[in-house]
Formats: C-alpha cells, sequence, structure tokens
C-alpha cells in the first residue's frame, strides 16, 4: 500500500485519499455503535410484542375449542348425520348460525365442519371460499384424519401446491367436528392485531418458535423486525456510499492510465488482427458460411411453426374438455326424472302415505348430491355402488317396475377411485332401453384384472335388447355416435371423459351378450385415495 503510494506523482491524489479511508473508518464506527443500540430496542420490542401475539392468538383459537367441545359432547349434533327431512336441516341451521357467532368474534373467518367416520359424509359449517381444486384436496385430507381420530391439538396441514392449513380435530365415536384455515389467511389476520408494528410473522412445525399458552399446538412461531434496524442501516449505508465516491473521484486519474494499457490497447490490437482475418477470408468459406446461417434460419422457422401449432392443439383440448363438462352437468340434471318423482310425491301426499314420502325425498336428495359433482372428480367404486342402489330403488317406486340388481365385486377393489357416474350412466342406459321389459336384471361386476394387477375390471351387464349392430360397430371404429334428441349422448361423454383422465391407460368395449342383451367391459388403473 505504501508503495503504490508512493509511486502517485501527485501528493494532493495521496492525502485525498487517506482522508477519505479515514472518514469511512469513522463513519463504519459510527454505524455499528448505533446498529447495536437500535438492535437491543428492538429486540426488547420485539420480545414484548411477541407475548402479546401469543396471547391473542391463544384467546382466539381458545375460542374455537368452546364452541367445538359444545357441538362434540351435545348428542344432538353428534346424531345429526342420521337424521332426514326438516330435523337434519334444524340441526344444520344451528350448527352455521353458532360457527357464525364465533367467526363474529375473531379476526377472521374460520371453516368450521362436521363428519361421520363410518360413512364419509362431510358438512361444512362454514361457506368456504378458496379455490374448489384447493378446498377438495383439503376436505379429503380432513375426513381421512378424522377416520385417524381426532387429538383436539392444533396442527400443520401441507398441500400438494406446497401451501399450508392449520386444522383442529375433535371426535367422539364416529362424529367428528373440527375447523381449519389457510396459513396466509391466519398470517394476515394476525397482523391486523397491531398494525403498527412492521414484522414478519412465520409459523415453524415444532418447537422452534414461541409457544402459544392456554391450546395445544403442533407448531410455533417467530417474528422478524423488517422495520426500525432496516431503516438505520439503509441511511448509514447511503453516508458511507456518498463518502466512498469522493474517494474513487480522487483515483480517476490513477485508473485511466491503468485501464488504458490493461483494457483499451489490447482491444485495439484485437481489432487489428480481426480487421487482418477479415481481409484474407477466402470467398468459398464466405458462402459456406452464409448457407449454414440460411439452414439455420430455416430450422428456426420450423421450430416456431411447431410450437404454434402445439398452442393451438393445446387450446383446443381446454375448449374440449370445458365442453365436456358443460355437457356431463346439463345429462345429469334430468328435469324430467325429477317433474315424474314431484309428481309422484303429491300424489302420495294425497294419500297421506307420510313414511314412503320421507324415504323417497331422502332417495331423491342422495341421487341429485351424488350427481351435481364435477365430471373430473373421482369417487371409490363403494361409493358408486351406493349412488347406484339408491338409483335403483327411486325408480322401482317411481315407476312400480321390479328391477334385480346384482352386484359381485371383489373387496380389493372395493376402494379403487373411479370417474364418478362412469358406472351409473351405463345402468341409467339399461334403465331407460330395457327398463319396460318384465324382469330387467342389471349386473355389475368389479374385480381385478386378470392380465394386469394394477387394473380393474369393470362390468355392466343387462338382459335388455342389447346395442343395435350399427353402434357397436362405429365404437369399435372410435367414431362419434349419431346424436337424435339427445340419444347417446352419455355413451360419448364417458369414452371422452376416459380419453381426457387417462389416456390410452384405460379400454371401454361393447358388445351384445350371446344371451341377449348389453354388455360393456372397462379397464382403469387401479388408483386408491392417499
Amino acid at each position: 500500500m505504501i508503495q503504490w503510494l508512493r509511486s502517485l506523482k501527485s501528493n494532493k491524489v495521496k492525502y485525498i485519499l487517506v482522508v477519505c479511508v479515514a472518514v469511512q473508518l469513522l463513519c463504519t464506527g459510527l454505524y455499528l455503535v448505533n446498529f447495536v443500540q437500535v438492535r437491543r430496542q428492538a429486540a426488547r420490542e420485539l420480545a414484548d410484542y411477541t407475548d402479546q401475539l401469543a396471547e391473542a392468538i391463544s384467546k382466539e383459537l381458545q375460542r374455537n375449542n368452546t364452541y367445538l367441545e359444545a357441538t362434540v359432547f351435545d348428542s344432538t349434533y353428534r346424531h345429526m348425520f342420521t337424521y332426514q327431512g326438516m330435523e337434519w336441516v334444524n340441526c344444520a341451521s344451528q350448527l352455521q348460525s353458532m360457527y357464525a357467532l364465533c367467526n363474529t368474534q375473531a379476526t377472521s373467518d374460520y371453516y368450521f365442519f362436521t363428519a361421520d367416520v363410518e360413512t364419509g359424509d362431510f358438512f361444512e359449517a362454514v361457506t368456504v371460499r378458496i379455490p374448489f381444486e384447493n378446498y377438495r384436496e383439503v376436505r379429503t385430507k380432513l375426513l381421512a384424519l378424522c377416520a385417524e381420530g381426532g387429538e383436539q391439538i392444533y396442527r400443520l396441514l401441507e398441500l400438494s401446491d406446497g401451501s399450508r392449513v392449520i386444522y383442529t380435530i375433535w371426535r367422539y365415536d364416529n362424529f367428528a367436528c373440527g375447523c381449519w384455515i389457510p396459513e396466509s389467511t391466519f398470517l394476515r389476520s394476525a397482523a391486523v392485531i397491531d398494525p403498527k408494528v412492521m414484522y414478519d410473522l412465520v409459523l415453524v412445525s415444532g418447537a422452534g418458535g414461541a409457544a402459544i399458552p392456554l391450546v395445544q399446538t403442533g407448531f410455533t412461531f417467530t417474528l422478524h423486525w423488517i422495520d426500525g434496524v432496516q431503516q438505520l442501516g439503509t441511511s448509514v449505508m447511503t453516508l458511507v456510499q456518498t463518502v466512498l465516491s469522493l474517494g474513487m473521484v480522487a483515483g480517476l486519474s490513477v485508473l485511466a492510465n491503468t485501464v488504458n494499457r490493461r483494457l483499451l490497447i489490447p482491444v485495439q490490437n484485437l481489432t487489428g488482427v480481426l480487421e487482418k482475418f477479415s481481409r484474407e477470408l477466402r470467398p468459398g468459406d464466405s458462402a459456406q458460411w452464409s448457407n449454414a446461417i440460411d439452414d439455420a434460419g430455416e430450422i428456426l422457422e420450423r421450430l416456431g411453426l411447431q410450437v404454434e401449432s402445439l398452442s393451438l392443439k393445446l387450446a383446443e383440448s381446454e375448449l374440449e374438455k370445458q365442453k365436456l363438462n358443460l355437457n356431463f352437468r346439463n345429462l345429469q340434471i334430468r328435469p324430467h326424472f325429477l317433474v315424474n318423482n314431484l309428481a309422484m310425491i303429491n300424489g302420495m301426499a294425497q294419500l297421506g302415505e307420510l313414511e314412503k314420502i320421507k324415504a323417497v325425498t331422502v332417495r331423491l336428495s342422495n341421487y341429485y348430491r351424488y350427481v351435481l359433482r364435477d365430471a373430473d372428480d373421482r369417487v371409490p367404486l363403494r361409493l358408486e355402488l351406493t349412488h347406484l342402489k339408491n338409483l335403483f330403488e327411486v325408480t322401482q317406486v317411481c315407476n312400480g317396475q321390479p328391477i334385480e340388481a346384482r352386484f359381485q365385486v371383489e373387496p380389493a377393489v372395493e376402494q379403487a377411485l373411479i370417474p364418478v357416474l362412469l358406472i351409473s350412466t351405463f345402468a341409467e342406459n339399461s334403465l331407460k332401453y330395457a327398463g319396460a321389459r318384465e324382469g330387467l336384471v342389471v349386473e355389475v361386476r368389479g374385480s381385478q384384472a386378470a392380465e394386469a394387477a394394477d387394473m380393474v375390471r369393470l362390468e355392466i351387464l343387462d338382459n335388455g335388447p342389447g346395442y343395435p349392430a350399427a353402434v357397436i360397430e362405429t365404437l369399435r371404429r372410435h367414431g362419434d355416435l349419431p346424436q337424435t334428441a339427445g340419444r347417446r349422448i352419455g355413451i360419448q361423454n364417458c369414452i371422452r371423459r376416459l380419453e381426457l383422465l387417462y389416456g390410452e391407460r384405460a379400454k371401454i368395449t361393447f358388445s351384445n351378450r350371446p344371451t341377449g342383451g348389453a354388455a360393456v367391459e372397462i379397464l382403469l388403473p387401479m388408483e386408491v385415495e392417499a
């Protein structure tokens, strides 16, 4: 350093640099002293605020526990999933009112729920305001946690997209209730407790941060100050940068010679070499380079066209999926089916058949609750069979036509996930085209495929007239069925749904039985709920 200073021609530059270094050291010392003092003050304030925040969060979670305890220990609510008709409506309304009152006292809305572990029924007592895709995953995981048992502890549940929710579950026999809230919503609501303080609140799994008293939690929280110290540091660093800039001005004269010697002169030499090479380049070589550039341009153009074509195909696929969902929803509503059943209920009311009215109303409610699902929903096979039995019972009551239903399903595939209403679509097709015959028999079989253990084989058989030969031939060639007055829309929708959900992994075959009747065979990948 001393030798370098002696090499300078100007003593003024040397003195300026020395003064700049001294000022810089002085500013750094002042910055460190102020930083330590402010940091200590911030630590004291942060500790006090941590205690206040922990108490506020604890009181809010404890209030939720009070309402959940009142629910789980009240026999009226514990038996709510056995209620029907107005008894169910009154019980559900009471729960909704109670939890709405709880949320009016909280800084954010918590989502309360009840569930029947044995039947898998799930009731949301508070309107859920998150995207359905995320909520469907939360509901599935909460139902599985209810089956494992209730610990009355607030825990963190991680979702597939990386986000987390806070939840707690109370259980009494097969009845469970609880509440949950997205972590992001919880953090925003906690920040409202004292908006004057700037901090970053983070939830930590385990005991790595500040504990929350009064309630049991599987997580703690930490606070990181992001205001006072940061502002002080920014101002001091600005002053230091100003001082350093003065030193840079003093050293520019020295750097100019160095840059000229080590950078500008080598660049000039390189430029001369390139010019010499350009003059000596042969014409033949230039032509080859030109052809290579043209070939590269042509390849890039083809790639651009392929990318544009792929984008169009993806857009068309998305539009087709939306159209399929719309057709699926319209197909399931079946207004004529509802009108016929309402007319039947009206006739029962005129005859005073109250018990029959109750039974039919419950069956219709279960029927429409099940069919009003999305086209890409997948449910366990056992739920689809339960819906199918309910459909047969409603149809027999409405038409007075006896239906013999035979179910042969292996226990190993009862939990296999299948597209919702997949089997029901073909069963309803049998009722529509073969229901007028005496002695209608509908068979549903489910088993592991003999040729592959990771595949499920589903068969729907009836003893009706079967499919016309032209229809079977069209389906064998994977063609589109002619749709006259809405006929065969359900079959076409099922085929397209399988293509969109599974691609080439699923297979569906249509045929007629040798003894008479239609036969549908479906092969699906074996998938179960996580």
